[in-house]
């Protein structure tokens, strides 16, 4: 999909099509728009676009519709520096696009597991959204309303991924994972398109969600039933510590 900027914000056409519930760019150019360091108004904050702010954090970005700054390019000239980078607008809860980073990122860092989000709550260290959450601080954390299971993403201090090994606690209350970092450590959590029950405490960490199915560990006793996003559910029998495969259909 073309990536483009408006050259406007203030042009009657743009401010048009997207009153009329469309994309601005996506109209006009078939992309989406980004509109980089704006003034949060009430119209700009009505309008279907990807906000953020030009390279530095702060306490203001969180007034943007979507909470974004790009990497500071003085900063992020190697992957610790990106990481280091990450940390310092995480500190703010701003979230991070790319931009001036070095050409060829040699691993996986924290950006690449931020999106898609749909912000619903914003604190320092601490960004929480509909699909996942990122963290810098340790702590238990979960979706009240929720009984999907989450996927954990682990970063070190240099900002490469390490198993996470954190653990979910599921019986009949909640689904809540308790996530222990290190300094300069950061996590992704990520809610996965399955539920969970069991009337006992389950100990459980994903260990993979993807194209091929689900594994896990899950430890306790009695039965733990997971439901798939057809709705179809496979009901498990623990005595104990147990690994949990299910292919996908």
């Amino acid at each position: 999909m073309p990536l483009q900027y408006a050259r406007s914000l203030n042009e009657p056409r743009t401010l048009r099509h997207s009153r009329e519930g469309g994309n601005p760019v996506g109209r006009l150019w078939g992309g989406v728009v980004i509109a980089n360091g704006v003034v949060p108004t009430r119209t700009i904050c009505s309008l279907p676009l990807i906000t953020d702010k030009e390279i530095t954090e702060g306490p203001d970005v969180p007034l943007l519709p979507t909470p974004i700054t790009l990497g500071n390019p003085g900063a992020c000239l190697t992957e610790r520096g990106v990481h280091q980078d990450v940390l310092n607008k995480l500190r703010w809860g701003n979230l991070y696009f790319y931009y001036g980073e070095p050409e060829a990122l040699t691993y996986e860092s924290v950006p690449a597991r931020m999106y898609p989000i749909t912000v619903q709550e914003v604190h320092s260290g601490y960004i929480k959204g509909k699909e996942r959450l990122i963290t810098m601080h340790s702590g238990v954390y979960g979706w009240p309303d929720s009984r999907d299971l989450h996927m954990a993403y682990r970063y070190d201090s240099r900002g490469h991924r390490t198993r996470a090994g954190f653990i979910t606690a599921v019986d009949a209350a909640s689904v809540r994972t308790q996530v222990v970092l290190g300094d300069k450590e950061i996590a992704v959590l990520e809610r996965i398109p399955i539920g969970v029950e069991s009337p006992e405490t389950v100990r459980i960490i994903v260990e993979r969600y993807d194209k091929h199915g689900l594994v896990m560990t899950a430890n306790g006793k009695g039965s733990v039933k997971t439901i798939m996003p057809s709705g179809e559910s496979h009901t498990h029998d623990l005595n104990g510590q147990q690994q949990i495969n299910i292919p996908t259909p």
